[in-house]
């Protein structure tokens, strides 16, 4: 894909199919915006591209290596903010490690034996009147915590043009089963924004209200403008 990447193998193995929705989509935007970076690696696809790219992530740990892979590729054009985002700005604990850390506790099984507390910003606080007017793209993987991020968001969301989204939500708490009251909530929040949802998968198709938790269908959600 272009770049050097200090990660487990295994993350090689997952998301393919969004992973070059992705490349293809910051290659025809101005500035990417990477809300969960994790370790850097759609960071690191926004960068070889050639995309601004401002990289979201919390966790001193996964910070650590998304430093290091920014150096070991010498990219230039990206901006690292150490912050989670949610509905409004303060501090909030953090729970689990690595891609499974989310500030939801019950997110995943044993998360709340290890813990951190992370500044919290929101999204239109984080981009303000940078880039207006420019095509912005913006991954959000965040364990969860999807809906709080969007509620931080409104500027954001109906900023001209109008961005393209990708998110990472599921119907189910990952490793709990346990139902994510929000999934609905975050579909409902694009479509009255005026935004249309597609699945990410083998072909990118249009998924409405009775589609959106059927089985076969996401994760991976693209929105855009209508």
């Amino acid at each position: 894909e272009g770049f050097l990447l200090y990660a487990p193998q295994s993350m090689l193995q997952r998301d393919r199919e969004e992973r070059a929705l992705f490349a293809a989509e910051a290659r025809a935007a101005n500035v990417c915006v990477d809300v969960g970076a994790h370790v850097g690696y759609f960071t690191c696809i926004a960068c070889a591209a050639g995309t601004r790219t401002v990289a979201v992530e919390p966790l001193k740990d996964n910070l650590a290596v998304l430093k290091r892979n920014i150096e070991l590729n010498k990219f230039t054009n990206v901006e690292v903010c150490p912050v989670g985002l949610g509905a409004r700005p303060g501090s909030a604990a953090i729970y689990g490690y690595s891609d499974i850390a989310s500030l939801i506790p019950s997110w995943n099984t044993g998360s709340a034996a290890r813990t951190d507390t992370v500044a919290v910003s929101t999204l239109d606080l984080l981009l303000g009147d940078r880039f207006r007017g420019q095509r912005l793209l913006i991954k959000i993987d965040l364990e969860g915590f999807e809906w709080d991020v969007l509620a931080g968001a409104a500027e954001t969301l109906a900023r001209e043009p109008k961005p393209v989204w990708m998110v990472e939500i599921f119907c189910h708490f990952l490793m709990t089963g346990a139902v994510n009251d929000r999934f609905r909530d975050v579909f409902e929040v694009f479509w009255q924004a005026g935004y249309q949802s597609f699945n990410v998968g083998n072909d990118l198709r249009p998924v409405g209200p009775n589609e959106i938790d059927t089985p076969g269908v996401g994760p991976n959600f693209l929105f855009r403008a209508r």
